[in-house]
């Protein structure tokens, strides 16, 4: 199961400077950005977490690879946006939303509004029919179980929401877009039970953390305004702000505990790819491209002396695990 899950990091990062690439990036400066992307906070940890985490970053990283790859012929790759929506929408279902909205961009790009529309209604119907065959497949019992008795099924969706405390707007936003790069120390959090669970929560880092924090934020910030002012990739670049707007709202509600490291997964690729948008207008050959590739390289030489030795300590700081023992508390002999 590790071994899938980090092969699905590793693809993820190979789409990353794909994507970098289709969308008019020089080879030298899509591969530095993809080796940022790489040693980011988000995409080393769930490339080491047996979750679905990993998976969905995977099909959110592929879902705009085909976006970009069809923004100027339509007509390519007819089948992978259905395999993309298929895929996202089979690890975390609120991130097929992405699939409609590359769609609906593709076709507002080359129709207009009224275009997009259709398109979306199109591309819903057709989508649905591979979904509801292996969601039949897979859950036909729970489905079953629910037509049965179909008030207790609603209940229990209901108590399936997240519970506990929730954090606002500044909480989300530091959470999806700095520490999702820039990992700080862990806040611990203490559960009911006296369990001890670690979060990534506050504005509190490490030497190397804390010069590359502000440096990634204004990073972010000028790519972000790059990628605007660019005639073509502000086309692509609207898609990725809207996905990232969706995800940011979304998690304003749905929280588990008042923790949202892991959900960064469904909008980290969203965030790199908004962070890298001055890079289209630069080219290596001149001063400016090979200031900003300096840049670049620094910035991810400071992510990865930041965020690699935290990512290492986590792989095993779990060799040995020690729960509250519940009375009556029977000692087990060492061997």
């Amino acid at each position: 199961a590790s071994l899938v899950i980090a092969g699905f990091g590793a693809a993820s990062v190979v789409l990353c400077y794909l994507f970098l690439r289709k969308a008019g990036i020089e080879r030298p400066l899509a591969g530095l950005l993809a080796a940022l992307f790489a040693v980011s906070s988000t995409q080393l940890i769930v490339s080491i977490t047996v979750e679905t985490y990993g998976v969905a970053g995977f099909t959110i990283v592929l879902t705009w690879l085909v976006a970009q790859a069809r923004l100027d012929d339509p007509g390519r790759f007819r089948v992978l946006p259905y395999v993309a929506g298929v895929l996202t929408f089979g690890t975390t279902i609120t991130n097929v939303v992405q699939s409609f909205l590359a769609e609906a961009l593709l076709a507002w790009h080359q129709g207009g509004l009224r275009q997009a529309i259709l398109r979306c209604v199109r591309f819903g119907l057709i989508l649905a029919v591979p979904i509801a065959v292996l969601v039949l497949l897979l859950w036909f019992r729970p489905l079953l179980a629910a037509l049965q008795d179909p008030v207790q099924a609603l209940k229990e969706v209901y108590w399936l929401r997240t519970k506990g405390e929730k954090v606002g707007l500044l909480e989300v936003l530091e959470a999806f877009l700095v520490h999702s790069f820039v990992m700080p120390h862990y806040t611990w959090v203490t559960l009911p039970g006296n369990i001890q669970m670690r979060d990534f929560r506050e504005w509190n880092f490490p030497l190397l953390g804390a010069i590359a924090a502000p440096l990634w934020l204004l990073f972010l910030a000028a790519g972000t305004i790059g990628a605007f002012m660019h005639r073509r990739y502000r086309i692509i670049a609207l898609g990725l702000a809207a996905a990232l707007a969706f995800n940011l709202v979304l998690h304003l509600d749905f929280q588990f505990r008042g923790s949202l490291y892991l959900y960064t997964s469904h909008a980290h690729f969203l965030v790199l790819g908004l962070a890298a948008g001055l890079a289209p207008h630069l080219s290596v050959a001149r001063p400016a491209g090979r200031a900003y590739a300096a840049a670049v390289l620094l910035l991810t030489l400071l992510l990865a002396a930041n965020n690699l030795p935290i990512a290492a300590a986590f792989t095993s700081d779990f060799d040995v695990v020690n729960m509250p023992c519940p009375k009556p508390c029977f000692a087990v002999p060492e061997p």
